[in-house]
């Protein structure tokens, strides 16, 4: 592994320690407000119940939901895709976690990783048995300059993998072929979605959530 890698992979285990939280960054318990921390209810007898949604034995407060893949569910990852993954991403899953942590509701997870909505694989397969795969070097577009792309539903950029998913129906994505990440949305025109640029690389993507101040919920 680069030296780069080594050293994100170290600052990433930092965040988490710092934050205590090891989970994405969406479901971090102690984001919650005073307001909606505790939950009250009264049982049959009516006794008085109190919930603490932000408890200090929260598993996510010492611990990733996954462990690290291991090489040979990796090469099954790259196998079903039909291209690798980018070093960085699989430096990550090799060396902090299977998925489940970072920006948004948890990085995905590769085979036999996080995949609450769905693993790279699924969401990638979907798109190839239900779209159109299209080459985003084919479309003039100064990505760091120019307003989102909108691209039609039922196209889908060849080897674009989805990152995590935010609040909203957005989802962030990083092009295999170039590294740089996109925001996915709805677009404003019928039948389209957009491509927003988010960072050059992961390294820069990731460097972004961990510069980033959480902010509690409301």
């Amino acid at each position: 592994m680069h030296e780069p890698a080594i050293i994100l992979c170290k600052r990433i285990l930092g965040k988490c320690q710092q934050l205590r939280w090891y989970g994405g960054e969406e479901y971090n318990t102690s984001r919650m407000s005073p307001a909606s921390r505790y939950e009250v209810f009264y049982d049959s007898s009516g006794k008085k119940i109190t919930i603490d949604n932000d408890p200090d034995d929260h598993p996510r407060k010492t611990s990733f939901a996954y462990p690290p893949a291991t090489n040979e569910q990796l090469l099954k990852t790259e196998q079903e895709l039909g291209f690798p993954l980018p070093p960085l991403l699989r430096a990550l899953y090799l060396h902090v976690a299977n998925g489940g942590f970072g920006p948004g509701y948890g990085l995905l997870g590769a085979l036999e990783g996080f995949d609450e909505a769905g693993n790279l694989v699924d969401m990638y397969q979907y798109h190839v048995q239900h779209d159109r795969l299209i080459d985003l070097e084919t479309y003039p577009h100064t990505w760091e300059a120019e307003e989102p792309l909108e691209l039609p539903q039922k196209t889908w950029p060849r080897s674009m993998l989805y990152l995590c998913d935010w609040y909203g129906a957005k989802v962030s994505c990083i092009d295999c072929i170039t590294e740089r990440i996109f925001l996915v949305s709805m677009g404003k025109k019928r039948h389209t979605y957009r491509l927003e640029f988010q960072a050059l690389s992961l390294q820069e993507w990731f460097e972004q959530w961990m510069e980033r101040e959480p902010e509690p919920d409301p």
